[in-house]
This record gives C-alpha cells, sequence and structure tokens, in this order.
C-alpha cells in the first residue's frame, strides 16, 4: 500500500469510529455462559423500563471475525440504532465467554475506557454440557452418543478450530463449554472486579427478588421496578424439520437485513403458532460419565468458587453418589 493510500485508509478508519456513539452502544453485555440462562435473563431485564435491549439477543459481534471487521458503526446502526437514552443498552452473547482469549482483548480496545458493564450466569457444567449435547442433537448437528462426543471433543475441536475461531461458533465444545475460571480470567485480567455481576441459574428460582435487586442496583436503575421470573429458551423438538430450516434461515435474514426484519419477525411468529414445536425432554445422564465429568470439572469449579465468591461445592459430586 502507497503511503497516500494508507493516510487514506486510516482516515477512513477514523471516520468510522467518529460514527460511532458511546451512548447508544451497548454498555452492558451479558457474556455466557451458554444453555445457563442467558435467554431468561436477557428477557427479563428487557421489560425494564431503563434497559434497551438489541434486537437480536446474540449479535456475535466481538466473537465473529467477519462482524468484527465491519466496525463500530456497523454494530450500532445494525443493532443498536434505536437506543434513545436508556441508561443501560445490552445484548448477550455466551460465546464472549467461550472465546474470552480473543474477546475480551477486542472489547477493551473497543471501548478506550469508556464504561462498561459484565453480566456472567453460570449453570452446573456438567449438566450444562449435557444439555448442550442434546441441543445439538435435536437440531440435527449431532451424531454420536453423549459419551462417544466427550472422547471425541478434542480431536474435533483441533480439527475444526481455525474455522470455529473464526466464525466465533460454539459446536462440539460441550466440555469445554463448561471451563468457566478459564474462560473468566482473560476479563478480570483486563477489566476492574467492580465491572462484573456474577450469577447462578439457579438464582433465577431461588432468592430471585433478592439476586435481581442486586443486579438492578450493580446497573443503576431503577430498583423498584418489578421483574418477573421467566424461563425462556426451553427445549423444543421441531415437528418438521423442513419448517425448522425455514425458522432458522428467517433468523439470518432478521439479523443481516433491517428492511426484512419487521417481515422475517411476523414470518417467524407465524411459524411459532401454526407449526408449534414439541418439547423436547431428554433421558437422564448416565451415572458413570455424569462422575467422570464432575471430576474432571473439580479444579475448574473450585477455581471459580474463589473468582466469583460464591459456594459451588454441590457441583463437586455427581448427585447419584
Amino acid at each position: 500500500m502507497f503511503p497516500a493510500d494508507h493516510k487514506k485508509h486510516q482516515d477512513i478508519e477514523r471516520s468510522k469510529r467518529n460514527l460511532m456513539d458511546f451512548n447508544k452502544l451497548p454498555n452492558a453485555l451479558i457474556i455466557g455462559a451458554a444453555k445457563s440462562g442467558t435467554t431468561s435473563l436477557y428477557s427479563l431485564l428487557a421489560e425494564h423500563k431503563d434497559v434497551f435491549v438489541s434486537k437480536k439477543k446474540e449479535t456475535w459481534f466481538f466473537s465473529n471475525d467477519d462482524s468484527f471487521k465491519k466496525g463500530g458503526d456497523w454494530y450500532q446502526e445494525t443493532y443498536f440504532a434505536e437506543a434513545a437514552g436508556q441508561a443501560v443498552r445490552m445484548e448477550a452473547s455466551p460465546p464472549y465467554l467461550l472465546f474470552s482469549d480473543k474477546v475480551a482483548p477486542r472489547i477493551k480496545e473497543f471501548y478506550q475506557g469508556h464504561p462498561l458493564k459484565f453480566i456472567a450466569i453460570f449453570r452446573d457444567p456438567t449438566e450444562r454440557a449435557y444439555s448442550n449435547y442434546w441441543h445439538h442433537v435435536r437440531l440435527g448437528h449431532e451424531p454420536l452418543s453423549f459419551p462417544d462426543a466427550i472422547r471425541a471433543e478434542a480431536s474435533r475441536l483441533e480439527k475444526d478450530w481455525q474455522a470455529i475461531q473464526y466464525h466465533g461458533k460454539p459446536r462440539f465444545g460441550y466440555f469445554q463449554g463448561g471451563r468457566y475460571a478459564s474462560q473468566l480470567k482473560p476479563y478480570l485480567n483486563l477489566f476492574s472486579r467492580d465491572q462484573f455481576f456474577f450469577l447462578l441459574q439457579e438464582d433465577l428460582q431461588k432468592d430471585f427478588e433478592k439476586r435481581m435487586a442486586e443486579l438492578l442496583s450493580f446497573l443503576e436503575i431503577d430498583k423498584t421496578q418489578t421483574l418477573m421470573p421467566a424461563l425462556k429458551n426451553e427445549s423444543t423438538s421441531p415437528r418438521n424439520k423442513g419448517i425448522a430450516n425455514l425458522y432458522a434461515w428467517l433468523q439470518t435474514v432478521e439479523a443481516g437485513n433491517r428492511s426484512l426484519s419487521f417481515v422475517t419477525k411476523r414470518l417467524r411468529k407465524l411459524i411459532r403458532e401454526r407449526f408449534t414445536w414439541d418439547t423436547f425432554r431428554y433421558p437422564p445422564m448416565d451415572n458413570e460419565i455424569e462422575k467422570y465429568l464432575r471430576s474432571q470439572y473439580l479444579d475448574e469449579v473450585k477455581e471459580l468458587e474463589l473468582l466469583i465468591n460464591r459456594d459451588l461445592s454441590a457441583w463437586y459430586f455427581s448427585k447419584a453418589s
């Protein structure tokens, strides 16, 4: 690149950044973990009058290389253009925790000291791994049994890691997705501890009012508004795979084309109403694989206890022990 071209490129990049308005961009991120209650948390906070949430829950902006290359102005215009002075602007992308090694530094550089808060919600990692596995089974992505998938995980990830990392797409990492302490540390190394609020999935059922009051206080928004418990993202299985594929395609169109978002939302709602999916109940986990996973997670769980200052001893041993 010639010097003049290089300067022109710098000017273009600078002008793009100047289009960004940090009063519209998110100042709170739900960073994960996947299958731990992020959808429920996102949905109940969306009801608060002081909160603006992205039109699409999971933008994957900081984890997907293609999206990140589009820049902050694209991020703002695509997901936060309608933000109008709300105290909290928020999105929820679980891959931000899973791919923390690359995401945390990106967020640090992007915000350049602008106010930002993080919310992370965790679930018993063994149960999370099993739930995530069945999520992929019901979508038709996983042909292996759960024990075989766990055994194959390292080789699968190694084989496809470059593409997985590039797209920021969590696939086949059932065990990997529960290594919360390892994933959290890149954030804690770059950001102040007081920028984080930690929850457990069970907080959405037990001590709900207390935990929500603490969360609203952390976000510095009206604590008098009542938030109702919400259990979203219940596992379902499509009655018709073709309809399920159409539903998934409409989601990608909605995310990528703002002019079609109204139409695709209406179509997705119609599909939901006319082609209701069956609630999916997966079988209990095999005792031996459960014991194995808990033993493998034990050091991570104990480290997470120290990082978030919560008692996680219920995650140590098999429920059948």
